[in-house]
């Protein structure tokens, strides 16, 4: 089993406990806390004591600012990236592979707990069993990215007052991957998912409970104590004890309804992105508006993301919603995620530029290329879905089915 000191893992009664230790980089995963984080999901699994729920949670004591998980470590994906020999076709051993392959299969693992929020939406439901454990994410502070992967499928999020979501690949010349084609389309209406993931909006604690994001809300002073009831319930011989505890703490009226701003720009979302058939019909119906209206803030923040990574991103929603299971959309956003990494017309690709001028020389000021919309032609777009020369394959489910085949455990996973 591999370790770091990134990951810490406990076990408190029969609650599994991972804590997220990478306060200087607000702890966003690194590779290392993947692997880690897989082997020991593997491991409990295996057991015949398997916990019965899964708590994740970050040290935000030497923070710069609260950060449940502010995605993955793509600063040094950008810097190893720079001197590897044959990018974007997953070839085993790079780091710009593993990276995307190992935090996809663990996407996928959790996905398809039969525990998991995917659950009920893959085409044959997965059945019941209480051997799967029930998966809580304590979002206390940033979960952008990575941090969304390994939490959303979980059956419970919990927000704070400190909570602060975003999916802002489209600005950094990548896309919202780790499944998010697939679940976006699922847990929100279409036009909420299409105008979230383009503009790589930040939803505060009052928009995540009126989206369903978060399925409940408390305080962050009162975690720790709601920890301690929840490794109280963790052994009781039900399937999920944890239910009654976080009901019992929720606090979903404290950010009041109309706090929430994503409730009354509702209509704007559903006007504007609602039947858009392209970015470009998107852009077109924004433009001309005063800049401080709905219209005219979200064309200007669209006119700074990456022009390709617009349009394989709806087009990415779009197949993600008509996929079966969440391993074939995986499939797809690992396509997708080494197209971003390939060198386009002896140029590196738009995601070198962004995490340049957002992360490395932070001058916010990315050349795109292409630099228009109008440039990004359909030819463009369908080389992020090709095939690869190493595709993602998904193994460790089948390794799964073994384990929970000889624990007599039906198996769940129909594909």
């Amino acid at each position: 089993m591999r370790f770091t000191p990134h990951l810490l893992p406990s076990r408190s009664s029969n609650l599994g406990v991972l804590l997220l230790n990478n306060p200087k980089a607000l702890n966003a995963v690194s590779l290392e806390m993947i692997h880690c984080m897989q082997d020991l999901l593997n491991e409990w699994v295996k057991q015949e004591d398997c916990p019965s729920g899964v708590l994740i949670k970050s040290s935000t004591e030497e923070n710069k600012a609260p950060a449940f998980c502010a995605g993955g470590d793509i600063k040094r994906l950008y810097q190893i990236g720079l001197t590897e020999e044959a990018v974007g076709q997953g070839k085993p051993g790079l780091h710009s592979s593993e990276f995307f392959r190992q935090e996809y299969l663990l996407n996928n693992f959790l996905a398809t707990l039969t525990t998991s929020s995917m659950a009920p939406y893959h085409k044959n439901p997965f059945p019941r069993c209480s051997q799967n454990p029930v998966v809580i994410s304590f979002w206390d502070g940033i979960v952008m990215g990575g941090g969304v992967g390994i939490s959303i499928y979980g059956k419970y999020r919990i927000a704070t007052e400190r909570t602060v979501f975003a999916m802002p690949e489209t600005g950094i010349g990548l896309f919202p991957d780790v499944g998010t084609t697939f679940w976006m389309p699922r847990l929100l209406s279409p036009s909420l998912a299409l105008y979230i993931a383009l503009t790589g909006r930040r939803l505060m604690p009052a928009d995540l409970i009126y989206t369903g994001l978060a399925t409940h809300y408390v305080s962050s002073e009162n975690l720790e104590q709601l920890e301690q009831e929840l490794i109280s319930a963790s052994t009781k011989d039900y399937a999920d004890p944890f239910g009654s505890v976080l009901d019992a703490f929720d606090e979903t009226t404290n950010p009041p309804p109309d706090e929430c701003s994503l409730a009354q720009d509702s209509k704007d979302i559903d006007n504007f992105f609602g039947n858009a058939k392209s970015v470009e019909d998107i852009m077109a119906t924004l433009s001309g508006s005063d800049p401080d209206s709905f219209a005219g803030k979200t064309h200007s923040i669209l006119s700074k993301m990456s022009p390709t990574s617009l349009k394989i991103t709806m087009l990415g929603l779009e197949r993600g919603a008509a996929a079966t299971n969440i391993s074939d959309a995986l499939r797809m956003e690992y396509r997708m995620a080494q197209g971003c990494l390939r060198a386009r017309e002896s140029r590196r690709s738009d995601f070198y530029e962004g995490v340049r001028a957002a992360l490395v020389d932070k001058d916010r000021n990315p050349c795109w290329n292409p630099a228009s919309l109008q440039d990004v032609t359909e030819d463009h777009v369908e080389s992020f879905f090709e095939p690869i020369e190493h595709e993602l394959e998904f193994s460790g489910v089948e390794d799964q089915h073994k384990v929970l085949a000889a624990r007599r455990i039906v198996n769940p996973y129909p594909y």
